[in-house]
């Protein structure tokens, strides 16, 4: 089987970039999360008697809700409860999908968007 890139079929331009542009970091997709969504395998986020989040799921729960957050509520001077709840409710089942939250996980998943 044999794969063809896009780059392998267009015609190549003859833009140039300069020697003195900086290129940045970029913006993290946690490729490892949607991959694991596509296999539907979900990790389960432990929580202690305090009923906070601990363990390393936690913390890559903690890491996509950002993502998330930062790649889909718009960049303007809002505050959380001026964002449409269809943004929200993206925001919960992207996480949802891919987590075991728990009971009560919506709250503390959208509160932790919150302040993204």
């Amino acid at each position: 089987m044999k794969f063809v890139s896009s780059a392998e079929t267009e015609p190549t331009s003859t833009t140039t970039i300069s020697e003195d542009s900086k290129s940045g970091r970029g913006m993290s997709t946690m490729p490892r999360v949607v991959k694991r969504k596509f296999q539907k395998i979900k990790p389960v986020v432990e929580y202690n008697k305090r009923g906070k989040g601990c363990g390393p799921a936690h913390t890559e729960m903690q890491s996509y809700i950002g993502v998330l957050a930062c790649s889909r509520v718009p960049l303007v001077d809002k505050k959380w409860a001026e964002i449409p709840k269809d943004i929200k409710e993206q925001i919960w089942e992207a996480v949802d999908m891919a987590f075991v939250v728990g009971q009560g996980g919506k709250n503390l998943v959208l509160s932790s968007a919150a302040k993204k």
